[in-house]
């Protein structure tokens, strides 16, 4: 076991301050924090590693004592750097461990890093008492970025991310509980109760959850969220809410003299409030399941109303004539067989504004199908794709393709036996498509161009995780 640097004094911190002290060394120093950050990865999962490795320290008596000291630093490991930096902080002192420690210790540490990185986040309940640290996940649970004027486009003059949402659902209770944070967690969010709300416009236009909202442990509860100095840095709240499918979503708060919305209706009368499944929701008590979205993030399209592909993270426009959008094309999975595991992926082809399917090519990379079917220039040659749709005379299409052909990934990434923390696949949407005034048009899901001197084809990608 390494010893303890002089004048360094307990390895856990006798209290708040010198733990704090110990924390910022993390970068510089990461030397007498690898117990820590093995034991903080246990217990943040809920996993304990056989602890009697430790027993050599004379520091550590008991392992109850380690694990009740780990848990006050872990809050505030995450809090100050929080878990990527963890993970690079693995990565840092991986030689030291790996040169200076027991064999014992060693395979700790490495069962400790398997952790780390397969063990997926089970979602909790939510105590409204602004401590978001303790109860929420900035990686897994549902987020919706929050614009300077609630306007999300690129050419507003105004245009800036401010802040984040992020929502989580209690289905036994019909409670959704929302977080909003600066978006670089800075003391600048305005602390007025009129300001800091939700609404949702199709149940009426009354805030469902607002700063004057009394925190009495019955939704709905509402709290602000400070730094260690005690400067807003969001808000925390609860409302009730049947489960279902609601548009009209509006999220906000004030930043000094500047409002942040997740979108709202502008002066050009241009509606971008968002819509919510409850479904889509991470939701309390649930075990962490096999999810897919794309893996690049899509800006609203005004002109286009969906209704099988409502989720803008788990679809792509679909792009007909190089330039005009047409419609979707999402993805999602499916427990078919009802045991608890999704089996399959399903994409769907989805048209808007008149548009028709007459048929769909579909190329997802997996290990049946791990080669763009292509000519020697590189253009893909969409009659030999695995997955072809002839005749469809609709606006809505599904594929379905085995999750077996991806291979064990229930295993890679729910199971916490693995190391992966997602798995890619690169995505080749084809589909020709019909309107009664305008003909017939190919149309490609948008992403890059497959060949840069060839046709103008286009390839995306998915990304597979466990949330």
């Amino acid at each position: 076991m390494p010893s303890k640097k002089k004048g360094g004094g307990n390895l856990w911190g006798g209290n708040d301050k010198k733990t704090r002290k110990n924390i910022k060394k993390l970068d510089s120093s990461p030397k007498p924090f690898y117990i820590l950050i093995i034991v903080e990865i246990c217990t943040f999962y809920g996993r304990f590693l056989d602890l009697s490795g430790f027993k050599q320290s004379r520091k550590v008596d008991k392992a109850t004592t380690v694990v009740r000291r780990c848990r006050k630093a872990t809050d505030l490991l995450k809090e100050k750097v929080g878990l990527p930096a963890s993970i690079n902080a693995l990565f840092k002192i991986r030689r030291i461990v790996m040169k200076t420690t027991s064999r014992k210790i060693r395979t700790s540490f490495i069962s400790a890093a398997a952790l780390l990185f397969a063990a997926p986040f089970a979602a909790q309940a939510v105590t409204v008492d602004g401590q978001y640290i303790h109860d929420w996940n900035l990686e897994n649970d549902f987020t919706m970025p929050m614009y300077r004027a609630g306007d999300s486009n690129p050419d507003f003059s105004g245009y800036e991310e401010l802040s984040k949402a992020y929502l989580r659902y209690d289905s036994s209770t019909e409670t959704a509980y929302v977080l909003v944070l600066d978006t670089e967690k800075r003391a600048d969010i305005s602390e007025s109760p009129s300001d800091a709300w939700v609404k949702i416009y199709e149940l009426g236009k009354s805030t469902l959850v607002d700063g004057s909202s009394v925190n009495d442990g019955d939704a709905p509860d509402f709290a602000w969220v400070t730094d260690d100095k005690g400067g807003v840095i969001g808000w925390e709240g609860s409302f009730l809410l049947p489960a279902g499918v609601y548009e009209g979503v509006e999220i906000h708060v004030n930043h000094g003299a500047d409002t942040s919305s997740t979108g709202k209706s502008n002066a050009k009368g241009v509606d971008q409030t968002k819509t919510i499944n409850t479904d889509d929701l991470l939701t309390v008590d649930d075990k962490p399941t096999l999810q897919v979205e794309f893996t690049e993030p899509l800006q609203p399209i005004d002109t286009l109303t969906p209704q099988a592909c409502t989720n803008e993270l788990k679809r792509q426009t679909l792009v007909a004539g190089q330039n005009t959008d047409v419609g979707f094309v999402c993805a999602r999975v499916e427990d078919q067989d009802e045991d608890g595991n999704a089996d399959t992926l399903v994409i769907t082809y989805e048209t808007d504004n008149g548009w028709n399917l007459d048929q769909t090519h579909l190329w997802v990379k997996n290990n049946e199908d791990p080669t763009l079917p292509a000519n020697k220039k590189g253009n893909p040659k969409i009659g030999n794709f695995p997955y072809v749709s002839e005749n469809v005379a609709n606006n809505v299409k599904n594929v379905e393709i085995p999750l077996e052909n991806f291979g064990k990934l229930h295993d890679m990434l729910c199971s916490g036996s693995g190391m992966a923390l997602e798995l890619n696949a690169d995505l080749a949407a084809h589909a020709s498509v019909l309107h009664d005034t305008l003909g017939q048009e190919t149309a490609w899901a948008a992403g890059e161009q497959i060949t840069a001197k060839g046709s103008w084809a286009m390839k995306t990608a998915i990304k597979f995780t466990c949330k």
